[in-house]
């Protein structure tokens, strides 16, 4: 465990924010903590994971971390090795890290409730979706936990409704469509996405089980507003759609943004990048980038690269890769390419090729 702190004011209320990785879920909560320093006087204790953590994720905490020394600290929780798992599903790879990170994330809950000066100790966990379950611990030790929906009410509709209308047991149910107020048709089953259609995958049901907890947690927060979702927030909190039972106060705090540019993880770089591309022609550039959960084995990595070259135009690729062989999921950004691509590729695309 790694702590980075300096002195607080005790009188200040401490609440925790635990957000998983992803820049589209980690910007929402650095803007919250930054929003309950400067505006409800709150202090803020970060909890990041320290697998899969991009240089840009690093830089945009270590800029809230400067810009709020005496107010927000992080804790990084503990390296999760690599045991062999399927490289190539992303989601379940990324649940089973959560899964196993939730004793070190028991342990520092625990250490926070106690007088840990400089800060007061720890009042409520705000937990992203992925990581509702931490609601079996935050009720063993009596902390309130609150979930941070980085998305839309409309989706908060859908992860509610969605473990109602399939068996508990995992049986095949019918055909279902579910219908969410503001959306003009319901969503029926052949336009859900691909995990969610396969009944018997553990992606499902890995989805299913981090729906299932949002009715246990003290309220929901999405980051919406009223001028956005109208109608989806006042059936929502007007009661007026019957299947939606159970569920805990929901608060639009929305729209949470960014307060400042992203910092820029290495500048020469990208000004070498762009002098790049406006030397190529216009529409003759593949840019191959599948996002922070973009996270490849060498199987889907060897593909890709041979589609690449064989498309025989100049490409953007942005590498993000899990080793099997590692210790530890950390940044692709660093992985050896030499290692998790085809023998002789960097050679034979020299000169078509800018990435990472």
């Amino acid at each position: 465990m790694k702590k980075h702190q300096v002195g607080c004011e005790t009188a200040r209320p401490h609440v925790a924010l635990y957000p998983v990785v992803g820049l589209g879920h980690l910007i929402p909560f650095v803007e919250l903590a930054r929003n309950l320093v400067s505006s409800h006087g709150f202090a803020v204790t970060l909890i990041t994971p320290s697998w899969n953590i991009s240089p840009l994720e690093t830089r945009y905490v270590s800029d809230l971390l400067s810009s709020n020394p005496n107010t927000i600290r992080q804790i990084e929780l503990p390296q999760i090795p690599s045991n062999g798992e399927d490289t190539n599903d992303t989601f379940n790879f990324i649940l089973e890290r959560i899964r196993k990170s939730m004793p070190a994330m028991e342990r520092n809950l625990w250490i926070l409730e106690q007088p840990n000066r400089p800060f007061s100790p720890v009042r409520a966990l705000i937990s992203d979706l992925f990581h509702a379950e931490t609601v079996e611990v935050t009720d063993s030790l009596g902390l309130p936990n609150y979930v941070l929906l980085t998305a839309s009410m409309a989706f908060l509709y859908f992860v509610l409704r969605l473990p109602r209308v399939y068996l508990s047991d995992g049986n095949e149910a019918p055909p279902v469509s579910i219908n969410i107020p503001g959306l003009k048709k319901p969503i029926n089953e052949a336009d859900f996405p691909d995990l969610l259609r396969n009944k018997s995958s553990p992606m499902f049901h890995g989805f299913l089980r981090l729906c299932s907890p949002l009715r246990a947690m003290k309220a929901i927060l999405v980051n919406t507003f009223h001028d956005l979702e109208a109608e989806s927030i006042h059936s929502l909190w007007s009661g007026s759609v019957g299947e939606i039972d159970g569920v805990p106060p929901v608060h639009a705090i929305g729209p949470i943004t960014r307060s400042f540019d992203l910092p820029q993880v290495d500048g020469e770089e990208e000004e070498l990048l762009k002098l790049w591309l406006d030397s190529q022609a216009k529409g003759s550039v593949v840019f191959a980038s599948f996002g922070t959960w973009g996270l490849m084995g060498r199987e889907q990595l060897m593909e890709i690269a041979l589609g690449l070259e064989a498309s025989g135009l100049n490409f953007v690729w942005v590498v993000r890769s899990i080793s099997n062989t590692s210790t530890a999921a950390t940044s692709s950004l660093e992985v050896d390419l030499r290692s998790v691509l085809p023998e002789g590729f960097l050679s034979r695309v020299e000169g078509r090729r800018k990435g990472g």
